[in-house]
């Protein structure tokens, strides 16, 4: 009895859904309007450091050292040649002078903290004097000049290795960047300076932390554009092969939008930024969402092909009222999976992929259960030529095959099972886990080619910052002191 008051209770709530079906498609459509209003204002951050909880000693050492010395992640342009001591030549170093002046002259560098032996001086005394004088303020005429020069920075410790690769082969150009977000332009800026000074002896490339992480901010917009758009491109033709009808795509798509700009965009309205790893979000949800909406299409049309008269609406009702259970079900434990991973996970990208996902699933299960019966009611899809009453489909008949054949041939099944399982633990176990954002690019890429160059040639590009302070006014000026920093 509980049965079937049950039963008939699921009946009469898609018949009223059925029933203003209209009114439900439009509001679905406009919450994914409401959603996708916010998408615009999303904020990217492809950073290493998102990772790591803004609680954690390193982040707020980190976070001390660049409110103190206003410290940022830097672009760094690389002058370098084939020889030893080849930079220092006066076609070399007038190359990287100019370069120099026309970094320090983009709109979004600190033009105060642009860093290359232009801007750096040797300090060095005598028994009663102090000198200090600038590697190079003007372009050497000469080579006896330029000679002159190398002799300088190789007598100064501070630049040699740092600005000044230890063979004299190559230079440095460190730029601060005054806006973060601007910061794939202003890589692109670079590259465009760096191109105008190539020459066949001189190589230029353009790298570094703040470099790095404004192409990956610019990747990860586009693939946030392109990949779900491939994905649904892919699903919707499999779904077409599948029904044949062009009706039955409508429904995938509502539903699809309404998953995606809901999860993306109430992200964007909690303003909560768009990480690495959410770029695989939409493409995740896509996956999961149409699954429900295969099932569903799947029922309409074999109910359909065995009753091709029947009211359209009461075959709606009727896949409904058999799916939702099961697909509820699905829904929430696929839910519990995602809260799983927020409640888990101790890095905030993960934490927030595993929370929004779940949303996503959430909304994926609402567009299924309120809003598809609603276009199915409102379309009225014709029979599909893929749905034949009383015939197996050729996918159906192999699984029939090979459940038969599980259930006859238990132990080679199981050793099946146990052969892949195992392959499965084995790769697990061999997992490379990889954090370094260079690694996200391919490795024909030019930055990714500049970085390799950055940490060949020079001291690399990730710094590790020391904060050393002191309680006292100066307390840092005394000798035992600083002779303990230099330690």
């Amino acid at each position: 009895m509980d049965t079937f008051d049950y039963t008939l209770n699921s009946r009469d709530i898609f018949k009223a859904i059925i029933a203003s079906a209209k009114l439900w498609v439009i509001g679905g459509l406009v919450l994914i309007i409401a959603f996708g209003a916010g998408l615009p204002q999303i904020v990217k951050d492809p950073s290493t450091d998102s990772l790591i909880p803004p609680e954690q000693p390193s982040v707020v050492t980190r976070d001390q050292a660049e409110d103190l010395f206003g410290l940022r992640d830097p672009i760094v342009i690389s002058v370098t040649t084939p020889e030893e001591s080849g930079l220092f030549t006066p076609d070399a170093l007038e190359t990287l002078y100019l370069l120099h002046r026309q970094i320090e002259g983009l709109e979004n560098v600190r033009a105060d903290r642009v860093q290359s032996i232009i801007s750096e001086s040797r300090i060095y005394g005598d028994s009663d004097t102090l000198y200090i004088e600038p590697f190079l303020d003007a372009v050497p005429e000469s080579q006896s000049r330029a000679d002159q020069i190398r002799d300088a920075v190789f007598d100064s410790p501070i630049v040699l290795g740092t600005l000044v690769s230890k063979d004299g082969s190559g230079a440095l150009i460190v730029a601060e960047l005054i806006d973060q977000s601007l910061a794939e332009e202003t890589y692109l800026n670079a590259l465009e300076i760096a191109a105008a000074h190539q020459k066949d002896d001189i190589e230029i490339q353009v790298a570094g932390q703040g470099a790095v992480s404004g192409y990956l901010s610019g990747s990860i917009d586009r693939d946030s554009r392109k990949l779900p758009a491939i994905a649904i491109t892919i699903i919707f033709a499999i779904i077409f092969l599948a029904f044949r009808n062009l009706k039955a795509l409508v429904a995938p798509l509502i539903v699809l939008a309404g998953t995606v700009a809901g999860a993306i965009g109430l992200m964007a309205w909690l303003g909560i930024p768009y990480f690495v790893i959410t770029t695989a979000l939409p493409v995740v949800l896509v996956a999961i969402a149409v699954a429900d909406t295969v099932h569903i299409l799947s029922g309409y049309f074999e109910r359909l092909a065995a009753r091709p008269n029947a009211n359209r609406s009461e075959i709606v009702v009727d896949v409904m009222s058999d799916l939702w259970r099961p697909l509820t079900l699905t829904t929430f434990t696929t839910m519990a999976g995602f809260i799983g991973i927020g409640l888990a996970s101790s890095m905030p990208p993960i934490a927030y992929f595993g929370w929004f996902a779940a949303a996503g699933v959430f909304f994926a299960w609402v567009y299924s259960m309120l809003v598809l019966p609603g276009i199915l009611a409102w379309l009225k899809p014709a029979p599909s030529v893929m749905f034949k009453s009383g015939q197996t489909g050729i996918i159906s008949t192999h699984l029939t095959s090979l459940a038969r054949w599980a259930a006859t041939h238990h132990f080679a099944a199981l050793a099946m099972v146990l052969v892949i399982g195992a392959t499965a633990a084995w790769s697990a176990a061999n997992v490379r886990v990889e954090r370094s954002q260079i690694e996200n690019f391919q490795t024909d890429q030019p930055i990714r080619i500049a970085d390799e160059t950055l940490n060949t040639v020079f001291a690399g590009t990730s710094y590790l910052d020391i904060v050393v302070t002191s309680d006292e006014v100066d307390g840092l000026l005394d000798a035992d002191r600083m002779t303990n920093v230099a330690s």
